[in-house]
């Protein structure tokens, strides 16, 4: 995988120069260079994003699910990183600290709580 960049690089440039000699003429280099392009990125993209299920990335736990089963309206907020900002809305609950970037003085009441925020 180390050896791709340059090989497509190097690709690149003989198609090139073989265009400025006259060798190969305007549509068959560009043809050429889209199937680099793909190449390219079907070489650097394939499992560069692996598949993770939902499960582990957001788990539900013992805690949310008691949230979870009160129906009244209400905000929670979650320290440090017992409940990570913007992800209330996947499971359906509303943070205090919204969508949005904390303000000032919502930081200084979690680092009085907890000490950081």
């Amino acid at each position: 995988m180390l050896y791709w960049p340059v090989l497509i690089a190097l690709a690149g440039i003989l198609l090139f120069m073989l265009y400025l000699r006259g060798l190969l003429n305007r549509k068959i280099v560009q043809a050429i260079l889209l199937l680099l392009v793909i190449v390219h990125l079907f070489a650097f993209g394939m499992d560069y994003h692996s598949t993770i299920r939902e499960e582990r990335i957001l788990p539900e736990t013992p805690a949310l699910q008691l949230v979870k089963s009160d129906k009244d309206i209400f905000r929670i907020v979650g320290t440090n990183i017992d409940v990570m900002p913007n992800t209330c809305m996947v499971h359906g609950l509303y943070d205090v600290r919204g969508l949005d970037f904390p303000r000032p003085r919502y930081l200084e009441l979690c680092k009085a709580i907890v000490g950081r925020d």
